[in-house]
C-alpha cells in the first residue's frame, strides 16, 4: 500500500484547502521512503495523523482528541473555527493497494457540515478513478478487509502514546487481536468459531427431537451469565472513559503543581536541612581559619622576609661568635706577651710580637662588623627554622583544603537559598496541593474500580466459558447417542473434528509465528537500544500474548526498570518487528518519534529505524527531534518535506514545502507497491 495524497479543507488548524503529496520516490537506484513533516508544538502535526485515520475509519477512528466524545461532537470540533459551519470541512486520502495480483487506486472523501442541531456527514469512495456508490455505502466493511482498524494502530501511531505497550500492567487483549489479524491467525479462529456455530445449529436440530432438562438449564445459565458479562463490559468501558479523563486531570494538576514550584515545596524540609548543614559547615571552617590566622598562617604571606630573617640571624650569629673569639684572642695575646717579658725577652722582640698579634686580631675583627637587628633567642630561631623547613608546606595544604571546603559550603548555601526563594508558601500552593490530592485520589479510586471490574469480568468469562464447555459437552453427549447414520449427527461430528483439528493447527501455527515474531522484535530492540546487554530476548506468550523481557541468564526483567526513553524504544521495536512479520506492507506514520529519547537513542532511530521502518514512512516531528544534524543524515532518504507554520494572527496553520533549515525538492521516480 502507498499513500499518495492527503487533502484537508477547513479541517482543525488548516483553514481553506491544502494538498499534501505523500508519494515516495526512487533516485539513483535508491528508495527515498521518508516524507517529513516539521512543526512546533501545536502547529498541527498530530492533525495529519488524525486526518488519515478519520478519512479511512470515520466513526471508528481512535484519535487521541476523540477520547470521551461522541462522533458528532468530535466532527463539530474538527471544523476550523474561522470557517462557515454550513460549508463544513472535509478530508480525503488517495492510496494504491495491490489485490489479487493487480494494483488499484482508491480515493476516500469524507465531508461534513454542521447546524445547530445536527452534523451531516457524506462519504464518497472512488476505485480506479470511478466513484462507486456501493463501495461508498459499505466502506467500513471494505476498509476492514484492506487495512483492518486493529492493524492500523500498529502502523499509524503517536510515539508518545505507545509507551503503554512497555508497561507490565498493560491489557494484552487488543494487542493479541491485532497480532492475530496481522499474522493471519484470526482466519483459523474464525473457522473454529464458524464450525462451532454449525455444530450448535445441528445440535439444536437434534435437541428439538431429544429435549434434555440439563441442557436447557445450562442454556439458561449461559444466557444469564453472558448478559451479566455484557453489562459489566459496558460498565467497564464507561469507567475507562472516566478513568482517562481523571488521568488527564491528574496530569494537568501535576503539571500545574510542578510549574508553581511544587517539587521545591515538597522538598522544602530537606532543602532547609541542607542549608543549615552548609551554614554550620561554613561556620566551623571559618572558625578553624581564624585559629590559623591567629597563629603562624600570616607568615605564609611573607616567605621572602622569613628567608631574609634567617640569613640575617645567621650573620648576626657569626658576628657574635667572632666578637667572643676576638676577646679570647686579646686575653691570650696578653698572657703570651707577659710570658715573653717574664722570660727576659728584649723589648724589640716583645714589640714585634705585639704588632703581629694586633695585625692578626684586626684582620679577624672584620667579621664582627654586622649590625645586630634581630638578636633572636634560641626558641625564636628554632620556630623560624621549623616554619621554613617543615610546617609552611603542610599549613599551606591544610588551609587550601579548608578554603575549598568553604567554597563548596557557600555554593551549597547559595543553591539552597535560590531553591527556597523559588519555593511558594503554604498559602500560595495550598489550592494546587488540594487539587493534586483530589485528582490523585479520584484517579486512584477509578484505577482501583477498574481493576476490580477487570477481575470480575475475568471471573465471569471463566464461569461463562465453563458453562459453555459444559453445555457443549452435554450437546455432544446427546449427539453421540443419536443414530450414527443420521446426516445431522455426521455433520455435527465433522464440525467437532474440524474444531479440534483447527485448534491444534492454530496452536502450532501460533507457536511458530510467535517464535519468529519474538526473534524479529528482539533483533529490532537490540538494534535500537543503547544498552546492548540490557535485554537478551523478547519473549511473547502464544496463549496470552503477554510480552516478557529476558536477560542473558534467562531471568525476566520487570518493564518498570526501563527508563521512559527505553520504554518508548521498546514500543517502537515491538511495532517494527510486527511490521517486518506482516504479510502485507503498510505505510508507517510516526508522530512525535523522539520526544523522550536521549541522544544515543535518537541517533539509533535516525540511522537505523527511520530509513528501514517501511517502504513509506511519514514522520511528524519538531525541530528538536529531527534537528539539523539528523535532517542532513536523513536527507538522501527523504522524498518530500513540509513545514507546518502556525500563524497567531490568522489562528491557522499554513504548510510550506521544505523543512526548518532548507527546502527538499522531490527527486526521482515514484515507488510502486
Amino acid at each position: 500500500m502507498i499513500l499518495e495524497e492527503l487533502c484537508l479543507h477547513n479541517y482543525c488548524l488548516y483553514r481553506g484547502s491544502h494538498v499534501f503529496d505523500l508519494r515516495p520516490t526512487v533516485a539513483g537506484g535508491k528508495t527515498r521512503p521518508i516524507i517529513l513533516f516539521g512543526g512546533m508544538n501545536g502547529a498541527g502535526k498530530t492533525t495529519i495523523l488524525d486526518a488519515v485515520q478519520l478519512a479511512l475509519y470515520g466513526s471508528r477512528t481512535r484519535s487521541a482528541n476523540r477520547i470521551g466524545k461522541i462522533y458528532d461532537e468530535y466532527l463539530r470540533e474538527c471544523v476550523h473555527r474561522g470557517a462557515d459551519a454550513l460549508e463544513g470541512a472535509s478530508v480525503s486520502v488517495k492510496f494504491r493497494y495491490m489485490a489479487d495480483g493487480r494494483e488499484h487506486r482508491y480515493e476516500v472523501y469524507r465531508a461534513w457540515s454542521v447546524t445547530d442541531k445536527s452534523v451531516r456527514e457524506r462519504v464518497k469512495v472512488a476505485k480506479d478513478d470511478n466513484v462507486d456508490q456501493l463501495l461508498s455505502e459499505h466502506w467500513n466493511d471494505v476498509v476492514e478487509e484492506l487495512i483492518p482498524l486493529g492493524i492500523s494502530q500498529l502502523f499509524f501511531f503517536d510515539a508518545e502514546k505507545i509507551r503503554f505497550l512497555a508497561d507490565d500492567e498493560t491489557d494484552t487483549t487488543a494487542l493479541g487481536a491485532a497480532i492475530k489479524s496481522l499474522l493471519g491467525l484470526d482466519l483459523a479462529e474464525r473457522l473454529i468459531a464458524d464450525a462451532a456455530i454449525v455444530e450448535k445449529r445441528l445440535s439444536d436440530q437434534i435437541l428439538d427431537r431429544t429435549p434434555d432438562e440439563r441442557v436447557d438449564s445450562l442454556q439458561r445459565q449461559l444466557e444469564e451469565k453472558s448478559k451479566e458479562l455484557t453489562n459489566l463490559v459496558g460498565e467497564r468501558a464507561a469507567l475507562e472513559n472516566q478513568r482517562l479523563r481523571a488521568k488527564t486531570e491528574l496530569d494537568k494538576a501535576q503539571a500545574a503543581f510542578a510549574a508553581a514550584g511544587g517539587d521545591h515545596w515538597s522538598r522544602r524540609s530537606e532543602i532547609r536541612a541542607q542549608l543549615e548543614n552548609a551554614e554550620s559547615t561554613a561556620s566551623e571552617i571559618e572558625q578553624e581559619l581564624r585559629i590559623h590566622c591567629a597563629g603562624e598562617l600570616p607568615m605564609l604571606l611573607i616567605p621572602e622576609l622569613l628567608h631574609n630573617a634567617m640569613e640575617q640571624d645567621a650573620r648576626e650569629q657569626e658576628a657574635l661568635e667572632a666578637t667572643a673569639f676576638h676577646k679570647a684572642l686579646i686575653e691570650r695575646d696578653r698572657l703570651i706577651e707577659k710570658q715573653f717579658r717574664d722570660a727576659g725577652q728584649k723589648p724589640p722582640t716583645v714589640a714585634t710580637l705585639r704588632k703581629l698579634f694586633n695585625q692578626d686580631r684586626k684582620a679577624r675583627l672584620k667579621k664582627t662588623n654586622v649590625e645586630i637587628k634581630l638578636d633572636l633567642s634560641g626558641r625564636s630561631r628554632g620556630t623560624l627554622s621549623r616554619m621554613l623547613v617543615k610546617e609552611t608546606s603542610a599549613l599551606d595544604d591544610a588551609v587550601t583544603k579548608l578554603l575549598k571546603k568553604l567554597e563548596r559550603a557557600h555554593a551549597t548555601r547559595e543553591k539552597c537559598l535560590r531553591l527556597l526563594s523559588a519555593t511558594p508558601g503554604d498559602s500560595e500552593i495550598a489550592s494546587l496541593v488540594e487539587s493534586l490530592h483530589q485528582s490523585a485520589s479520584a484517579s486512584g479510586q477509578l484505577d482501583g474500580e477498574g481493576r476490580r471490574l477487570d477481575e470480575r469480568i475475568a471471573s465471569l468469562r471463566r464461569e461463562r466459558d465453563d458453562l459453555d464447555k459444559s453445555l457443549t459437552d452435554s450437546r455432544r453427549e446427546i449427539v453421540d447417542r443419536e443414530i450414527a447414520h443420521e446426516e445431522s449427527c455426521r455433520m455435527a461430528q465433522l464440525a467437532h473434528r474440524t474444531q479440534v483439528t483447527m485448534k491444534d493447527f492454530l496452536r502450532r501455527a501460533t507457536a511458530h509465528k510467535i517464535d519468529r515474531l519474538s526473534d524479529l522484535i528482539t533483533r529490532s530492540l537490540r538494534f535500537l537500544l543503547r544498552k546492548q546487554t540490557l535485554v537478551s530476548r523478547v519473549q511473547i506468550d502464544p496463549d496470552t500474548f503477554r510480552i516478557e523481557l529476558l536477560d542473558e541468564a534467562g531471568t525476566s526483567i520487570p518493564k518498570g526498570r526501563l527508563s521512559e526513553g527505553e520504554k518508548q524504544v521498546f514500543a517502537i521495536a515491538l511495532l517494527w518487528g510486527l511490521a517486518q512479520a506482516a504479510p502485507r506492507q503498510l505505510p508507517a506514520i510516526i508522530d512525535t518519534p523522539m520526544a523522550r529519547l536521549d541522544s544515543d537513542h535518537r541517533r539509533h532511530l535516525v540511522e537505523r529505524y527511520f530509513p528501514n521502518a517501511s517502504h513509506q514512512t511519514i514522520i511528524l516531528s519538531t525541530d528538536t527531534e529531527i534537528e539539523q544534524e539528523y535532517f542532513e543524515h536523513l536527507g538522501p532518504r527523504v522524498s518530500r518535506s513540509y513545514r507546518l507554520c502556525y500563524s497567531d494572527m490568522d489562528r491557522c496553520t499554513v504548510p510550506e514545502e521544505g523543512y526548518f533549515w532548507n527546502r527538499v525538492e522531490p527527486a526521482g521516480t515514484e515507488v510502486r507497491r
